[in-house]
């Protein structure tokens, strides 16, 4: 698709944003409307990732706040008569669109969450509301990891489709790019938060996971396919800051990773004397080792005086997950009786190791090291490609600028631009990592951006 070009920007744009109650009522605020449910200021921060941490990039969610005139009272929370009454809490869904053409079009340009909720008084009586909002992500990360099967031999965006969808999304709600790939030889995902693995898997990616103003939940390349969106000249931008990228403080790259082997069946978890009532028995939530690849069987056994009670063992059944197995035993015994419990599989052999790469084009004099640690690579040949990656990466990272003026609203993160100029400081193609727009009494928007050749 051809890029396409920006026409200057001019005060034409309307925002308008609609709040969805848990009682499934609506209120919606517009620009410029002059009712009495008039949307004064609007506020957004979109960032592909942060990076001041991990150069490599942490996940984190987009922002929005806004004052809406609203002199009616409705989104008083203490006022008692308000539909919303009870409703307007933390987590209230806000749905933003841009129009371009006077209302007649409404284009999605965002889905937020309340996160803070107050009123301002004045003129005698409460007018001004104050949302600020959150996006998507800062819920998901929030989330306690859901049980994931134990399996080998498979991608990791398979894993983190799982996990995405463990946790209650859609296929629909999220895009992972088809050229993201890294096999791994066996599945895990570490940590209780759902934010500790999606960070691992991005970073052990080079990948960029951030939610677009549709609402969907994208993972993209960190430094996507050369494709140029849109072509702008200078005339709206106001100021052009080169800054310091602290990446630039690097010259080597140290991964650290966990070196994998298979190894044969052996016990994973044995329960001695377990107690095995009549009828079902469920025994949910057993820990195993984080590096199972495989559940061979489940063993039960007793005494040799008390054989006779297996007879009456009408079914085992058992769920695996990573980490933890879910055992189901019916028994038509009508008394209790006591039996060992064995459940037999394989593990992986984990043992440290690391790579290294030196960042070519560094200045000699600099010589910091970052150190990355990765469980998801599991191989040499993985782990020498990344750290490949990973330094071509930061020598792509390190001119970073910072554009302000009345850019276009249709910039967004991950975007490639052209801008031209006369001035060979200014012009050339850029990579968007970062995204501010502010619209109220005034207009304006920043756009931090990293120079490409």
């Amino acid at each position: 698709m051809a890029a396409v070009t920006l026409q200057p920007w001019t005060n034409g744009q309307t925002f308008q944003i609609v709040l969805t109650f848990d009682n499934n009522s609506t209120y919606t605020a517009t620009q410029n409307s002059g009712d009495d449910k008039m949307l004064e200021s609007i506020e957004i921060q979109e960032n592909s990732a942060l990076t001041d941490g991990n150069p490599v990039g942490i996940m984190t969610p987009n922002y929005a706040s806004f004052r809406i005139f609203d002199r009616t009272g409705a989104l008083l929370t203490t006022n008692t008569g308000s539909s919303y009454y009870g409703y307007m809490r933390n987590g209230v869904k806000v749905n933003i669109y841009m129009s371009e053409d006077l209302g007649i079009t409404w284009v999605a340009f965002g889905e937020y969450y309340t996160e803070s909720w107050y009123s301002e008084k004045s003129e005698g009586g409460f007018a001004l509301v104050n949302l600020s909002c959150t996006d998507k992500l800062s819920y998901i990360g929030q989330k306690e990891m859901p049980a994931l099967p134990a399996y080998a031999g498979v991608d990791v965006t398979v894993l983190l489709a799982g996990i995405l969808q463990g946790i209650g999304l859609s296929i629909s709600d999220f895009i992972i790019d088809p050229s993201l790939q890294l096999s791994m030889l066996y599945a895990v995902a570490k940590g209780d938060r759902v934010r500790e693995a999606l960070n691992t898997i991005a970073q052990s990616l080079l990948a960029r996971i951030y939610v677009n103003r549709a609402g969907v939940i994208e993972v993209r390349p960190a430094i996507p396919t050369k494709t140029i969106a849109y072509v702008m000249d200078d005339s709206t931008i106001e100021t052009v800051t080169v800054k310091h990228n602290k990446i630039a403080q690097y010259n080597k790259i140290k991964l650290l990773y966990n070196k994998v082997d298979d190894r044969p069946s052996e016990t994973l978890l044995m329960l001695n004397n377990a107690n095995i009532k009549t009828g079902v028995n469920a025994l949910t939530g057993l820990t195993l080792s984080k590096s199972v690849l495989g559940i061979d069987a489940v063993h039960i056994s007793t005494a040799a005086t008390a054989e006779s009670n297996l007879e009456k063992i009408t079914s085992i059944d058992y769920l695996a997950y990573q980490g933890g197995i879910d055992i189901t035993i019916v028994s038509a015994l009508v008394d209790d009786f006591l039996a060992n419990i064995e459940v037999t599989g394989r593990c992986t052999g984990v043992t440290d190791a690391y790579v290294e790469s030196t960042i070519a084009g560094t200045d000699a004099k600099v010589a910091n090291t970052l150190t990355l640690e990765s469980y998801v690579i599991q191989e040499d040949a993985a782990a020498r490609t990344y750290v490949a990656s990973v330094a071509s990466y930061l020598r792509s990272m390190r001119q970073e600028v910072e554009i302000t003026g009345t850019l276009s609203q249709l910039l967004t993160v991950q975007q490639y631009i052209t801008i031209t100029s006369d001035d060979a400081n200014i012009a050339g193609d850029y990579l968007i990592t970062g995204f501010n727009l502010s619209d109220g009494a005034a207009y304006s928007t920043t756009v931090t951006a990293v120079r490409v050749v």
